[in-house]
Parts: C-alpha cells; structure tokens; sequence
C-alpha cells in the first residue's frame, strides 16, 4: 500500500478524546460566559466608589486608593520636550 503505514481504529482512545474535547468545551463556554458577565457589569461603572457600592467583595482585587492630596506631575523629560516642540512653532508639513 505506498510504503504508507496503516493505522488501526482504536473506538476506546476515539471516545476518550470526544470526551476529553467535550470536557474542554464546556470550560471554554463557562469562561466566556464568566467573562462575558463581568465585562457587562464592569462596563456600567464608572468609579472606584460604584463599584465597591454594587460589588464589595471587588475591594481586595483593587489597587489601594491614592492619596487625595497628591498630583501626577510628567516626568522632566517630557515638559522639556513638550517646551521645545512649543518654542519650535508648527513646522510647515503641518500647516500646508
């Protein structure tokens, strides 16, 4: 038969794959709909403060507030940057 090396078919390791396959679909469709559910819900908040109201038990998954009191400054490099860029005017390309 073509030097081709014929496989017998084995019923038992077919039905164990089947339901191998059968198995990992039904997690793969539990994930999706898990992940489907919380990007819904996620979606609708917009605060911090929302979401603690409607989900308390997310307040271990979130990042510890930030102090009131402080800014976010950009870093020096970028202001020096953003300062020449300004001083350099529109360049031509731009205003074409």
């Amino acid at each position: 038969m073509n030097d081709m090396e014929v496989i017998e078919f084995d019923s038992q390791l077919y039905h164990e794959i089947t339901a191998a396959m059968d198995s990992l679909k039904k997690v793969a469709d539990a994930f999706s709909s898990i992940y489907n559910d919380t990007l819904s819900v996620l979606l609708s908040i917009s605060t911090d403060k929302q979401l603690l109201e409607l989900l308390p038990e997310a307040k271990e998954f979130l990042p510890p507030p930030e102090p009131k009191n402080s800014k976010a400054v950009a870093p020096a490099e970028y202001v020096n940057k953003l300062r020449e860029r300004i001083a350099a005017g529109v360049p031509d390309k731009l205003c074409a």
